[in-house]
């Protein structure tokens, strides 16, 4: 799953394997490995790939259909008292706003 969200967040922000390589101090065919299943990164390069996209790493490797944290989405806009339903809504206009954005 990695290679997948990663080749999609890359086009996504209009990235490149070498401009991304270049974010995280390593060589264009390292990106290109991560790509097609060639490589894995470590723990702490998936961590860094994830703060560059602003996704989880959960969303990253494919453990969570949610590209953020939605325990602490929820406490930081309703205090962890929010029902699902809201919180999709909420996740919804985000969505579009970055889109919009962009």
């Amino acid at each position: 799953m990695l290679e997948i969200r990663l080749k999609e967040l890359r086009a996504k922000n209009g990235l490149s394997q070498k401009a991304l390589a270049e974010m995280l101090h390593v060589s264009q065919q390292t990106v290109g490995k991560w790509e097609t299943e060639g490589a894995t990164p470590n723990p702490d390069m998936l961590s860094r790939i994830a703060d560059i996209f602003e996704v989880t790493v959960d969303y990253l490797i494919g453990h969570s259909d949610s590209e953020y944290d939605d325990t602490a989405l929820k406490f930081a806009l309703f205090g962890g008292d929010v029902d699902d339903e809201i919180l999709e809504e909420v996740k919804r206009f985000a969505k579009y706003a970055r889109d919009r954005k962009n």
